[in-house]
This record gives structure tokens, C-alpha cells and sequence, in this order.
């Protein structure tokens, strides 16, 4: 089979306004850049997504905002079993806006909703509609190891809401700095979709972990935890090195996922359908930069569980490990 296949993606960054509150008493919010004349570098590098910021303010201490806008086209040309075929496509991959807020000096409010309900990836005749699709994310942390002052540790945070879940070290790089078109397969099918749940992230010296217990359940914004699903459970060990022979920086990671059921949290689930069909996945991954040359190291091992099919019903031919 032959092919050729080119994709372009365009990003931009949206900006919208938003209030801020500030207390009488308070030092005004930074003030905004000088122009930079058609510079959009150097206006980037300047932050304008930062509308206020101010570590003493003991009400607020910063509002920022952000976006995501990408837009795909692909041409495709080739032959296979002796049919040739020739199409183009394309597509709003993404289209997010989100706003974070840092209050009373040891919280934070973060959050991201998609924007975009385009069906054209899955055939579908598609307008490429804009519209309010769900949340991506929103989580609410505090920062347990300042509001205690524990000395022992470089960092204890506890967050609460819906996270972006991440099974493998491929998923943890943002698609902003991805090299593919996507990531790879094996990556998307361990990694569950954004999920409810309860995360502590602990961090002293070198060393970091994370812990995580998230709700089964599939909602576009924030799934029960006393529905018919069960939960599944996540684990991040990590590493980091400097100055290693080879490597400016580097940093080894273990991640473990573990569904806590594998009927209930099954997206065949017919009472409501589930955001696990995995029995466990796990990574290791090392990834580690050089001036302009980066590598990352993913081994994914795991087992499918029964793989239930569409009627809920275990397929044999598809259990086992990977």
C-alpha cells in the first residue's frame, strides 16, 4: 500500500475578560505591558492572559484566563489491494476556554470547558458546530503543605473535581508539544477520559507522588459517586535527575491504574455506561531533554480484564495482558 498523507494544524489563543475583586486596602493589579507594536512574541512572553496579580492581596492573589483553538486539515492519496483513493478532510480537533483563580492564599480554582461538537472524525456530516460541549476540567486544590507549614515536605496539595487523568508518560506531554499528528493508540486506549475525583500530590527533594481515587461514571461534566459504577484508582512515582551525562535534565516515572470493577465501570455498562474498561495498566516511562533534542521512553504493560463487548458480555478473544 502506498499513501500520502499531509496535516496542518493551526492553534490560537482566545482571550475573554473577566471581574476581579480586589480588597480597598490592596496593591493594584500589575499593569498591563507597554505596546509592543505588532511584536506577538514579546507580547506573549509578557503574559496578557495574567489579568491580575498580587501575593499580597489576602483575598485574592491572581486571575488568569487561557484558551486553546485547533483547527486540522488533511489530504490523503493512495492505493491499497489495488484501489486507489484520494480524499481531503478537515476538522476543529480542539476549541477550550478556562480561567484559574488563586484566593485566600492557599486555593486554587482552575477550570477548562470545551467549546467545539464537531463530528467530523467519526464520518458524521459535521457543521463544525461551536457550542458549550462540557467540562474538560475543574478542580479546586489547596495547598496543604503552606496553610500547615510542614517542613518536611517541598509540597502537599489536595484537589478535588474533575481531572485530566493520565495512565502513561506519552499522555502526560501536552498535545501542544506532541511531534505526531495524535498520540500513539496504545496511549488513548489505557488513558480514561477527564473523571471526578480526589488527588494528593506530594513532592520532597527529587522525589514526587501522586495518588488518586476517581468515579467509574462518564458524565460531560462531573460524574456521581454513589451511581451504579464503582471507582477506579491511580498512582505516579517519579524521579527527576540533573546534570546526568548524557542529559541536561531527565526524570523516570511509574505509573499504575487499577479499575475497582470492571463490570460497573465498563462503558457497556447498560444501567451507565463506564469510563474504565481495563482491569490495570501500567508505565514506565523516562524522558529527558538536551538543548533542542528531547526522548521519552514509554514501556506499557496491562491486562484487558473480561472486555466486555457492546451488550456487556465478556470477550474471550480479547482478554488477557498486552
Amino acid at each position: 500500500m502506498t499513501s500520502l498523507k499531509i496535516q496542518l494544524s493551526l492553534c490560537a489563543i482566545a482571550l475573554t475578560t473577566l471581574p476581579v475583586i480586589a480588597c480597598s486596602d490592596a496593591k493594584p493589579p500589575i499593569e498591563a505591558p507597554a505596546s509592543q507594536n505588532g511584536d506577538w512574541c514579546s507580547w506573549l512572553q509578557n503574559k496578557p492572559a495574567t489579568l491580575y496579580k498580587n501575593k499580597d492581596n489576602p483575598y485574592i492573589q491572581e486571575v488568569s484566563i487561557g484558551g486553546r483553538f485547533q483547527w486540522q486539515y488533511g489530504y490523503v492519496d493512495g492505493e491499497s489491494a489495488g484501489r486507489k483513493f484520494n480524499y481531503d478532510t478537515e476538522e476543529i480537533r480542539r476549541f477550550r476556554l478556562g480561567a484559574k483563580i488563586k484566593f485566600l492564599q492557599f486555593f486554587e480554582l482552575s477550570s477548562s470547558f470545551d467549546l467545539e461538537n464537531d463530528l467530523a472524525p467519526t464520518g458524521e456530516e459535521s457543521d463544525h458546530d461551536i457550542e458549550y460541549a462540557g467540562i474538560y476540567t475543574a478542580t479546586l486544590s489547596f495547598d496543604t503543605q503552606k496553610a500547615f507549614n510542614i517542613k518536611s515536605l517541598d509540597s502537599l496539595e489536595i484537589s478535588i473535581g474533575k481531572h485530566k487523568v493520565i495512565s502513561t508518560g506519552e499522555y502526560a506531554i501536552s498535545s501542544r508539544h506532541i511531534k505526531t499528528v495524535e498520540r500513539s493508540a496504545i496511549s488513548n486506549y489505557t488513558t480514561p477520559s477527564s473523571s471526578t475525583g480526589l488527588m494528593v500530590s506530594i513532592d520532597k527533594g527529587r522525589w514526587d507522588l501522586d495518588l488518586g481515587i476517581f468515579s467509574g461514571g462518564v458524565d460531560p461534566e462531573f460524574s456521581e459517586f454513589d451511581s451504579s459504577n464503582d471507582y477506579f484508582y491511580t498512582l505516579r512515582f517519579g524521579r527527576s535527575f540533573e546534570n546526568t551525562p548524557w542529559f541536561t535534565k531527565s526524570r523516570l516515572d511509574l505509573r499504575l491504574t487499577v479499575n475497582g470493577n470492571e463490570a460497573d465501570n465498563s462503558s457497556s455498562n447498560a444501567d451507565s455506561p463506564g469510563a474504565y474498561d481495563l482491569d490495570w495498566v501500567g508505565s514506565l516511562a523516562y524522558t529527558a531533554e538536551k538543548d533542542r533534542f528531547s526522548l521519552l521512553a514509554d514501556f506499557i504493560y496491562g491486562d484487558n480484564g473480561e472486555a466486555f463487548n457492546k451488550v456487556g458480555k465478556a470477550k474471550p478473544a480479547r482478554e488477557g495482558s498486552f
